[in-house]
């Protein structure tokens, strides 16, 4: 085996010689060209004045400095043709050199082996063959709980997302079955009627003045003087879960400047599910006119224990 990598070594060597050969080629080309383009016809030097120079680049005698280009373009691509087939040589004799590695490597791990399990062959054998069985086993395993994991991780996310659209569908029906009974929510579950609201005349006699946001106070009866200081809401309130709950809801008014002028909590107690609670109050409000706009909210939403 040693003989053979000092065979490798030197085909190495004799390999970048032949590249070296065929740079030293291409300076002989572009030397030639330029004699023959640029200077004239000298006369050889003999060989007892100077020494060939295609002897020191291992060049045939028939080429040198003043042989034609196509001379040297012909020993030029025979050489490059030698070289390649000098690399895929090595690179055979490479991979070679690597099989007797692995199987050097496999020896020596056999003589370990060999002083700790004695000279049975077929019982160090049988014992690698175990190990190595046991080895894909694990591996397998541990593919096996990764695809588990992935595949229950994936069955989750499908899931939470089915549940979550199936919970955002019913909601929208939800909503639009309430909003075609004129309730819309406020948060919470809770949903809020449509409410109407009254001023009271100054004049007892006569009768409540309907007000409705937007549209102005409508005084069909000629009331000579309205009490914008009382007002009266009525309106109704859905507890749209399915327990029954406590319930506070806040209505608060608001002048057209955004000033809060008046306030009212709706509270309901022992709600149960998807029934209307209706509810009518009186309150007192800080403005002399109509208010402007209005906003309700859920103050607590409460389980009833």
């Amino acid at each position: 085996m040693h003989c053979r990598y000092e065979s490798l070594v030197a085909l190495e060597v004799h390999v970048k010689q032949l590249i070296l050969l065929v740079v030293c080629g291409s300076i002989l080309v572009t030397y030639a060209h330029a004699v023959d383009e640029h200077t004239p016809p000298v006369q050889t030097p003999s060989n007892e004045t100077s020494q060939n120079p295609s002897s020191n680049l291992g060049l045939p005698d028939n080429l040198d400095a003043w042989s034609s280009r196509s001379q040297l373009w012909n020993q030029l691509v025979q050489t490059a043709a030698m070289a390649a087939e000098l690399q895929q040589e090595l690179a055979a004799s490479r991979a070679a050199n690597a099989v007797l590695q692995r199987e050097l490597g496999e020896l020596r791990q056999f003589i370990l082996d060999h002083e700790e399990f004695g000279e049975d062959f077929e019982e160090y054998d049988r014992i690698r063959a175990i190990a190595e069985l046991e080895e894909k086993r694990r591996a397998a395993r541990e593919r096996r709980t990764k695809l588990d994991s992935e595949r229950a991780q994936r069955k989750l996310l499908l899931e939470q997302r089915n549940t979550k659209e199936e919970q955002e569908r019913l909601q929208k029906m939800k909503s639009e079955h309430y909003a075609r009974a004129g309730f819309s929510s406020i948060g919470s579950d809770v949903y809020l009627g449509r409410s109407a609201y009254f001023y009271a005349p100054r004049d007892e006699t006569e009768s409540p003045i309907t007000y409705t946001p937007g549209s102005g106070v409508s005084n069909i009866n000629g009331a000579s003087e309205i009490d914008y200081a009382n007002m009266t809401i009525s309106g109704s309130v859905l507890n749209a879960s399915t327990a029954n709950r406590n319930i506070g809801v806040a209505i608060t008014f608001f002048d057209e400047y955004g000033n809060q002028v008046g306030a009212e909590i709706i509270q309901i107690d022992n709600a149960r599910p998807n029934i209307p609670y209706p509810f009518t109050s009186k309150l007192q409000m800080a403005l002399n006119r109509p208010f402007a706009s209005s906003s309700s909210y859920v103050l607590f939403a409460d389980a009833n224990p």
